[in-house]
């Protein structure tokens, strides 16, 4: 897109990507009222994520712009309960899992982005950076360790941290012959504890790496090595279980170009290199396919009446 004043873009994207996810049971995560021999030894689960990301950026003047983003979220949750053999067990129930679609409202974002360099015939370098935060519209739910210590059932998925949370982000590009190399960056943090207790993870990502055609006019493929450290998030100022993470991994991806306004995509993310705090779930690999629709255009000059 054009940072020229007066420039707007309207972008609608729908996402979806699955992960294996499975961890022991500790002490106090198990069942009341089932006898110890007939308790789970892990949980299975099997996430089916899915997101509708709709966007729309107006160059406010030449080189800044306005950028809102509305996620819309659904999960998939198919939850299974194996022995110590690794046998699976029939009809268990759990008030930790169950079979369940969620759905809801994420956290808009609002943010200014500042073009900084923009790629031309003397100049390879693209450069921007985005500055804003997160309005706390999306659900949350009450603590669900507490929940567990009691017996009762709960839930650990929800879409939204119930706080304002500043995001910053960045992305640097080098454009040569054939390819562009690429380097990204976004950190987003909460500050302060919501209605209950809640104090989300700061997530603070990142990737490194190569785009090109490879020769295909309709086509790009990149490769990339990435990065994530996420802080345990805390309920009650005490650090959640399950939370806290540094991820290093390879991504691999390619882009579909159908049309100017639609692009099919295609990822799969590959830990090679994880350290976690506390028991955490093992997610293997991530897949993920996106298609997005994209209206731009520019407003038309203002013309004086006729004398």
């Amino acid at each position: 897109m054009d940072f020229n004043e007066g420039t707007y873009r309207f972008t609608a994207m729908l996402m979806s990507m699955w992960s294996h996810a499975e961890h022991g049971v500790a002490p106090d995560q198990m069942e009341p009222g089932i006898a110890l021999e007939d308790q789970a030894h892990d949980h299975v689960l099997d996430f089916g994520m899915y997101s509708l990301r709709l966007q729309a950026e107006y160059v406010v003047i030449d080189g800044l712009a306005l950028d809102l983003r509305l996620p819309v979220r659904a999960v998939d949750v198919s939850a299974h309960f194996h022995d110590e053999e690794g046998v699976a067990i029939e009809n268990f129930e759990s008030i930790h899992h169950r079979d369940e679609v969620l759905f809801g409202l994420g956290d808009p974002e609002i943010s200014g982005v500042w073009r900084l360099l923009e790629p031309g015939a003397n100049q390879p370098w693209y450069v921007q950076i985005a500055i804003g935060f997160t309005v706390p519209l999306g659900d949350t739910e009450p603590d669900p360790f507490v929940l567990g210590q009691s017996g009762d059932e709960h839930q650990h998925i929800f879409f939204g941290s119930g706080t304002f949370d500043p995001v910053i982000g960045a992305e640097a590009r080098y454009e040569a012959s054939g390819w562009t190399g690429r380097f990204w960056a976004r950190s987003r943090v909460s500050l302060y504890e919501n209605s209950h207790g809640y104090t989300g993870p700061g997530v603070t990502q990142g990737g490194l790496g190569a785009m090109s055609p490879l020769g295909l006019s309709e086509f790009s493929f990149m490769a990339e090595v990435g990065a994530m450290h996420e802080t345990p998030a805390k309920w009650g100022g005490e650090q959640a279980k399950n939370s806290g993470r540094t991820e290093f991994m390879v991504n691999l991806g390619a882009s579909w170009f159908t049309s100017p306004n639609v692009v099919f995509s295609a990822m799969v993310k590959r830990p090679i290199y994880t350290i976690v705090l506390g028991g955490q779930m093992d997610i293997p690999l991530l897949a993920m396919l996106s298609v997005s629709y994209t209206e731009m255009a520019e407003e038309a000059p203002a013309v004086a009446p006729s004398q």
